[in-house]
Order: C-alpha cells, then structure tokens, then sequence
C-alpha cells in the first residue's frame, strides 16, 4: 500500500498497480493538454468553446481581464443578493435539470443540518407526480424561486418555471425568481425585472458548473462559506497540476483507472463512508459518463459506468459481488476521520464511528485480498473546503483520463440528439400515451 498526503489529504493505493515510467510521456502530453486548457485554448474542438471552469475559482487563471473582471463583479454580486434572500425567505425551489441539478441537489443534501430552518426543494424533473410531492404544502409566500438553464430554453426546466408561475399566480402573489443562465437568452430576458439573475458563461458547461452561480446560490441562500469551498478548489488544482505522477493525487487516480480499463475493468464503483455524500456518486456519475461516454477521435465508443452508493450499505448489498463475481470494476473508498454533526454514542465502546471506520477498513481488506482494484481517499472532515476538493479532484482525473484517450470530454452529443427526438414526438400531433 502506497499512501499520497499532502495538507491533510490522503490517497491509499496499490503500488504495484501501474508503473509510473510507463506513462510518463503520456503523462507529459496530458498535463500540455490541461494546461492549454486552462489557458484559455479552444479544446472544445466540436462546439468551438473554451472551457474555464477552473477560472470560476482561480479567477487569475483567466486568459483575459475582462473574464477575470466579469467573474469577480458576479461573486461579489451573488453574495450579495444571497445574503438579501436569505435573509427574506426560509424555502427555495430550485429548477434545474443535469448538471444544473446534481449539484445543488448533492450541496443541499450535504450540508443542510448547517441552517435546518432552510429548505431547498430541487425541482429536477418533469413528472407531474414528483413536482406534486415536492410542492404541496411549500408556503410559496415565504419561497423563492431560482430557475436555471444554461441555454435559457430547456424544456423541462421551462415547463417547471410555468408551473410555478402559475402556482405563485394562483395565490396572487408576485413571481419571486432569481435566473441562472447565459446573457441575453430567452431566459435573461425574461429575468430582467425578477429579484436577480446570474451569468453562465459559454465556457463553463452544466456539470462542471458547481463553482459558479449554479451551486454557489444555493451556498448562499443556506449561509456557507462560498470562499472556502473556492479555496478547497484551489487547493486541489495545484496539486493535481504537479508534474510529477506519484506525487499529483489526479494522475495517480487516472493512471490506476486507465490501467484497468485497459485490462477489461470499465467500472467505476465510488463508495463515501458518509450519509452527507450519499449523493456523490450520483454526481460523479453525470461528470465521467457525460463527459467520457461517447465516441473517441478514432471512431471508437468509448465510456466508463460509475455506479455506487454509501458504506456501510453498500457491504450489504453489492459488495458480494465486488469481492467474489466478476472482476471488471475499479473501487474508490471515500472515508472522512471527524464528524462534524455529534450524537450521544458514549454508551457504545468508541462510538458509532469507531465500527464505521471499523467496517471500511474491513472491507478494503476483504476486497483486495481478493486481489481486486481498491484505493482510499481520506479527508479530515466534510466541510466546504474538502468538499470543494473533492469535486475539483474528480473534475481534473476525468480531464487526464480524456486526454488520455483522446475524448473531447467537455460536449455531449448524445444528450441533444435525445432532445431533437424528444421535439419530433412532441411536434407529430399523435396520442403519445398510444405508442408502444
């Protein structure tokens, strides 16, 4: 077992899983490509785009004053106006489908213990009977409505918009909403005269966007310290920019991963030891199957499957099959030392954490002896530092692993062909309850 520390972050892995010199021409071309990436380079060959979400948090890495002006003037905005709902309202619908829901959704669910007087109510779907039973009952005079769309046309995200106008209307009541979106779509437009309205850039694409308005409106409205999630972004690009493999926990993750796929294993299985991060897979599932799940530039498909839940759940679960089935996964155990929510445990010999530690530690040990694909991320404690890390980690191996590959990793062809379908049903006139 090889252990990377560095500031209070740890990364368990099994040396002998790949050799470091075998990569390291790959690894130099890779870290070129990134750092034309973060350069400000149109890499996005396919929709002809920049791609800087890294400058959502480092401002300074932006290849241009006026970016760098823009992202600044809109922080120091949005904690502004944030602050003001906060203040004015206890619940917020939050309309956003993809990577402008995950993320809010995976903030909520994370940290909402810290303002429990808050609600977040993320509207992610158009199914009547789910916005049925996330909206009944919500006193829409003490809610605020955060409508977000990249494009400002999504449909599904548009539809929920007029479906809560409509409610707010029914009641007589003013359209309390805030817009997250491009400049001047529909959308903007449309926000002009609305509490607020927030700037997507071009170049920042839905599930890379957590860092910007999208997420951070939701860290406003529950009172979180949106400078040190940036911080803890910050903190995980320098070290995932180090030059040198084994000491750059991004290439470490991305090389042990590409070695896998490489011998057959095209599954990502992530596990947290937190209820907190019972949503992470969820958002790491959108970031490497959208991001990596097409075709490479040589015609062939390509993707990685993310799958995976929380521990201890998952040892009773699935982990039968990680330890003694098929042999096609690689395993990231997520454990963080400190809780930060207390309970009375001192009845119980070292407390409930003490057998969650117990349990992680056990099944590491029963998984690898089986000579199975297993590394431990470990983090002080979830707070928005580490948590900001955490995603930055992720964000930067699935940019290695598709320069790796060679996969434009920043479009998603597949999600709008979906959509051009979806019209055409929409647009034949027919009974669609009556197709089969």
């Amino acid at each position: 077992m090889t252990i990377f520390s560095e500031g209070g972050f740890l990364l368990e892995y099994s040396s002998s899983t790949f050799d470091p010199q075998e990569y390291s021409k790959d690894f130099k071309r890779m870290l070129e490509f990134m750092r034309s990436l973060e350069q400000g380079e149109f890499v996005n060959t396919t929709e002809k785009r920049q791609v800087g979400h890294y400058w959502l948090r480092n401002p300074d890495l932006a290849p241009n004053s006026e970016i760098r002006s823009e992202i600044l003037s809109e922080l120091e905005s949005l904690k502004k106006i944030t602050e003001q709902i906060k203040h004015d309202y206890t619940y917020m619908f939050y309309a956003g489908i993809g990577g402008s829901g995950l993320g809010p959704n995976l903030i909520y669910d994370c940290f909402s213990h810290r303002s429990p007087e808050k609600k977040v109510i993320v509207l992610d779907n158009i199914d009547p009977e789910g916005l049925a039973r996330k909206t009944s009952n919500v006193p829409l005079s003490d809610t605020i409505a955060a409508i977000v769309s990249k494009s400002g046309t999504t449909t599904e995200t548009n539809l929920v918009k007029e479906y809560l106008k409509h409610s707010y209307a029914m009641f007589n009541l003013p359209f309390p909403g805030i817009a997250i979106t491009m400049q001047n779509t529909p959308l903007w437009n449309e926000a002009n005269d609305w509490l607020g309205r927030f700037k997507i850039w071009e170049w920042v694409g839905g599930r890379t966007s957590i860092f910007g308005a999208v997420g951070l409106v939701v860290f406003g409205f529950l009172g979180l310290n949106i400078d040190k999630f940036l911080e803890g972004g910050r903190f995980m690009d320098e070290l995932t920019r180090n030059d040198d493999i084994g000491k750059n926990p991004a290439s470490i993750l991305a090389f042990q991963l590409i070695d896998s796929f490489k011998n057959g294993k095209k599954n990502l299985c992530v596990v947290p030891y937190s209820d907190r991060l019972e949503m992470f897979t969820k958002y790491l599932q959108q970031l490497f199957m959208e991001s990596l799940g097409k075709k490479r530039e040589d015609g062939e498909r390509f993707g990685v499957t993310v799958y995976g839940n929380k521990g201890t759940t998952d040892q009773h679960s699935f982990f039968q099959q990680l330890r003694e089935g098929i042999d096609d996964f690689t395993l990231i155990l997520i454990r963080r030392l400190h809780p930060e929510i207390a309970i009375n445990d001192s009845f119980i010999d070292g407390g409930f954490d003490r057998y969650l530690d117990a349990f992680l530690l056990g099944s590491r040990e029963a998984i690898k002896s089986e000579n199975r694909s297993c590394l431990t991320i470990t983090i002080p404690q979830i707070d928005e530092f580490w948590f900001g890390a955490l995603i930055a980690l992720f964000e930067r191996v699935v940019g290695y692993f598709a320069a790796y590959f060679g996969i434009n990793a920043y479009d998603q062809p597949g999600v709008e062909a979906g959509k051009k379908a979806a019209k055409n049903f929409l647009e034949s006139g027919q009974d669609l309850k009556k197709i089969h």
